[in-house]
This record gives structure tokens, sequence and C-alpha cells, in this order.
């Protein structure tokens, strides 16, 4: 089975309010700033011999995960009086190679583009009146099928090099998102033990995901499947 990823970085302007020099509102204070993140994951299946579906770019196969993610903006600079542009691009970056951390071949790209782009949005004035400046990450994960092999019917666990690549004792720990509290594994508290992200962006203990691995390479939130 081959994954491909695809990923857009984008400002979601309908999230932002219209710059108006006369609103009596007063300016949020830097403290009270940060850059608001969506991460948006779609699951798809493409078969390459099918011209149709290729066309189409692949049949979703899952309603689309979404996490939200906050990187507060005292995080790139003290005070706004001292931002500095190399530094707050390697802030940013840093942060959104966290945030994306199972997903490796999108993840240089989307740390740049995310680096690139919420250094923009400190700088830009439209933003001025904004608490949240709103930025999207879109990964799609697109998983090829040939037509002679259809994705596997009954249980079977994932391979082992990506159970190691993700129990990697010298990677840093996610970015727990709203909503991750516990491990759904062994229904613990996720920040009880070193924990993982799938590419799915689901947040499981390590090693509570790799026993569960071994018997079934489908996450047990979404059934995404990993390499098998």
């Amino acid at each position: 089975m081959l994954r491909r990823y695809t990923h857009k970085v984008f400002v979601d302007y309908d999230e932002v309010p219209p710059y108006d020099e006369f609103d009596p509102r007063p300016f949020p204070s830097w403290p009270a700033m940060s850059i608001g993140v969506k991460l948006r994951v779609v699951s798809a299946v493409q078969d390459d011999e099918d011209e149709a579906m290729a066309r189409a770019g692949g049949v979703a196969v899952d309603p689309p995960v979404e996490r939200s993610f906050r990187l507060p903006c005292v995080d790139l600079a003290p005070d706004s009086g001292s931002l500095q542009w190399k530094a707050v691009e390697a802030a940013a970056r840093s942060f959104a190679s966290d945030v994306v951390l199972a997903t490796a071949p999108a993840r240089a790209s989307v740390a740049a583009e995310f680096a690139s782009l919420s250094t923009l949005l400190v700088y830009d004035g439209r933003f001025v009146r904004c608490s949240v400046l709103p930025v999207i990450f879109e990964i799609a994960v697109v998983s090829v099928f040939p037509a002679w092999r259809p994705p596997p019917a009954e249980p079977m666990p994932a391979l082992e090099s990506a159970i190691d690549g993700l129990t990697d004792p010298s990677q840093p720990p996610p970015v727990l998102a709203e909503g991750d509290d516990v491990c759904v594994v062994c229904f613990a508290e996720l920040t009880a033990e070193p924990a993982t992200r799938l590419p799915c962006s689901h947040v499981f203990h390590r090693r509570c995901i790799a026993r569960w691995l071994r018997s079934s390479c489908a996450c047990p939130l979404c059934r995404f499947a990993m390499p098998h």
C-alpha cells in the first residue's frame, strides 16, 4: 500500500473581523493574542487504475478529523515591540513541527509554510483587532490501492517499523489539542505517561498504541490504517 500526503496552509478569512478604524473597541493586548490553528486531516482512498477516480482526486473514506491548537503570541516575542522576523519564524516552525509530528512527509513543508504565514500575520495591520489569528492546516492522507489489492477486511498488524517510529523515545511529546484528555486504549489521562500522535491526529500513550497496532493496523478511533 502506498500513501501520499498533500497539504494546504492558509488564513481562515471568514474568522477575521473587517478592520474599521472607527471601531470603539480596544485593541487586544499582546499577551491576550494568539494564533489559532485548526488541523484538518482528511483520509482518502484512490485506485491507481481507475482514471475517473484519479481525476476526482480520490474518494473520502472517513469524515475529516479536526483538532484545535493555540500558539500564544508571547511565545513568538515577549511583546509586540520586540518582534524579530527570524525569531518569530523559528518559533512558529517549531510549533508546527510538533503539531504535525506523525505526518512526516508533509511535516517540513507545513512547518515552513506556517512559519512564513504566521510571521506575516503578526506584522499585518489588518489583524490588529484579532485576539486570535486564524490559520488552517489541511492535510490529505491519500492511500493508494491497486485494483487487485483491496484494503484488508480482517484485522492485520501494522508494520513494526511504523510502530517504532511512533514510539521512538527521542521524539518530542505531541502538542495536545482541545479534547485530548485520555488515552482511549487504557482510559488513563494522556499526561500520565509518554504519548504519541498518529497521522490521523489522534493521540494515545506510546505503550498502549504499540500494543494495539501489533494486533490491528487501524486507529482505535477512526479506523485510519497505518502501514501494514
